[in-house]
């Protein structure tokens, strides 16, 4: 775990980081489902810092869980993997893992269709929306680009 985050790879199509807990996972476990899947680090920071490793306690798996099947029309989690971090008194890093191929796709938050940009959310227009809709890769994720006030911040 700690070589992959030494690298220092940026927030990307496929990585997200998140320091602790937040309500916007399950919008990013939805953005990658309904584009290439790809995997969320809870407990490590975006902050260019020199141990950006900084651990969440275990109960951060049931947030995680509760906010996916509370907020993803239909409900679905993702695989969640804890690296305990041996060092600390019971924290660990959440390995969010978001395999599209076992997602229910599209997976909709309050009926709209979120997918991944490079380092960000965004929202499916129409053209992709079909594309999900119909099983097909959304390379529309590429060259998407959001309507105004309908992106949504990491």
């Amino acid at each position: 775990m700690r070589e992959l985050v030494g690298v220092g790879q940026p927030e990307s199509l496929t990585l997200e980081y998140k320091e602790s807990y937040a309500a916007k996972i399950p919008d990013s476990v939805a953005a990658m489902a309904n584009s290439y899947g790809g995997l969320i680090l809870v407990g490590v920071t975006e902050r260019n810092i020199e141990d950006r490793i900084v651990g969440v306690p275990e109960d951060t798996i049931v947030k995680i869980v509760s906010g996916c099947h509370q907020k993803l029309e239909p409900p679905w989690e993702p695989e969640i993997v804890p690296v305990p971090l041996p060092e600390t008194d019971g924290l660990m890093v959440l390995v969010v893992r978001v395999d599209p191929a076992k997602a229910p796709r599209p997976l909709l938050i309050q009926g709209a269709a979120p997918i991944r940009l490079h380092g960000r959310n965004a929202v499916a227009d129409r053209s992709c929306l079909a594309h999900l809709l119909t099983g097909r890769n959304p390379a529309c994720s590429s060259r998407h680009s959001a309507a105004p006030g309908r992106t949504s911040p990491r």
